[in-house]
């Protein structure tokens, strides 16, 4: 076994191409196949006389009309309320609609004109931009107004004064962790490192956010031991967060000989009591330190195989479908790992089946899962 390491919003319009025609066929109601004609008058083109002509189906456009001219109302009344993000949606919704049965209009009386349809999908566009740029103003002044309010009254004082009220800030309040960062960036902002750096560095915050600011900061001053140090425990952690996932599953007929050195099986059907083996690759396995510089991975898998209605195949000649992966402590630290399984398919009958194979981190109470279809025939 081998290890191995690893915006511009888009315009409305952009949004309103559909398949025209299509949404409004969704939406009609499915049409049942014409009866056969009586033997007698076939290739006549004469209707017998009891066949009743066929009914013709309403056409769909004033139903969506109707349904764009409510989405457009309930906007307005958003936009009215201040909740111009959800107004913006209305909008492009309306528009959508409208666009729609302006391409599909089939000359239905009780329809506007296209033209006038594609205005008022137009004018739709028109608001919704608008209420989206009210909405991010409104997010971008709320965002101000929490920044301003930590800081001294206007107007505001000279520099100094500045990070005086701040170091006061946080002399009354040890523990206040935003006067920390702000005083901080102030320091930065000064270029006075060293009085950043200690700021940092006595804190007691496991905040990744700080934790590069204190690699930046002993980059800077010289300490690249502590930085490359500080970097390490930023991946370590942010590694930790990320969920663990099993990547590239695959049946093999011959054993895997290392990391990324397997041949998939070109076919997934096998027969009853067929040797297999099975190649998976762990990522963002738990990899921790293990004294003396060397860290380990500990892994336990346990996999079962499902019928086509989901139900467990009995397979009487495997006591025990776990694996458990302990290898010997790594000298550097990995980022993936593979592994590898010995199995025999069950004497099953022949059909569709699943492989589950289902993966733990025994180091951080991690799962993942995999499924991987097959036959047997």
């Amino acid at each position: 076994m081998k290890e191995r390491d690893r915006a511009s919003p888009t315009p409305m319009l952009r949004r309103l191409p559909i398949p025209l025609a299509a949404l409004l066929a969704a939406c009609a109601p499915a049409r049942e196949p014409a009866p056969p004609q009586p033997a007698g008058i076939q290739g006549t083109g004469e209707q017998p006389a009891d066949t009743p002509a066929p009914e013709s189906r309403p056409s769909m456009g004033p139903r969506l009309v109707a349904e764009a001219d409510r989405a457009l109302l309930d906007a307005s009344r958003a936009r009215a309320d201040g909740r111009n993000a959800e107004a913006s949606l209305l909008y492009q919704r309306a528009a959508t609609l409208y666009a729609a049965v302006a391409g599909a209009h089939d000359g239905d009386p009780a329809l506007a004109t296209p033209e006038s349809l594609r205005e008022r999908a137009a004018a739709a566009v028109a608001a919704g931009t608008e209420a989206s740029a009210r909405a991010l103003a409104s997010a971008k002044s709320a965002w101000e107004s929490e920044f301003s309010a930590s800081a001294p009254a206007a107007p505001l004082p000279p520099y100094g004064t500045l990070l005086e009220h701040f170091e006061q800030e946080l002399a009354r309040h040890p523990e206040d962790r935003g006067a920390r960062r702000r005083l901080a960036a102030l320091y930065l902002a000064d270029e006075r490192f060293p009085d950043a750096a200690a700021l940092l560095e006595n804190a007691a915050d496991a905040d990744p956010v700080f934790d590069l600011a204190r690699a930046a900061l002993w980059y800077r001053l010289g300490r690249n031991d502590d930085a490359v140090k500080k970097m390490e425990d930023v991946r370590l952690a942010w590694r930790r967060a990320l969920p663990l996932r099993i990547d590239r599953p695959a049946f093999c007929l011959a054993p895997p000989r290392g990391f990324d050195r397997f041949t998939p099986s070109e076919s997934t059907a096998f027969f009853p009591r067929q040797n297999l083996w099975v190649y998976f690759e762990a990522v963002h396995a738990t990899c921790a330190p293990a004294g003396d510089g060397r860290w380990k991975v500990s892994l336990r898998c346990d996999y079962e195989v499902l019928d086509a209605q989901e139900r467990a195949v009995a397979w009487p000649e495997v006591k025990d479908f776990a694996r458990d992966y302990d290898p010997e402590p790594y000298g550097t630290v990995v980022n993936d790992v593979c592994l590898m399984l010995g199995l025999r398919l069950p004497a099953a009958p022949p059909g569709a089946y699943t492989l589950v194979l289902r993966l733990s981190d025994r180091l951080e109470g991690k799962t993942a899962e995999a499924r991987m279809p097959f036959e047997i025939r």
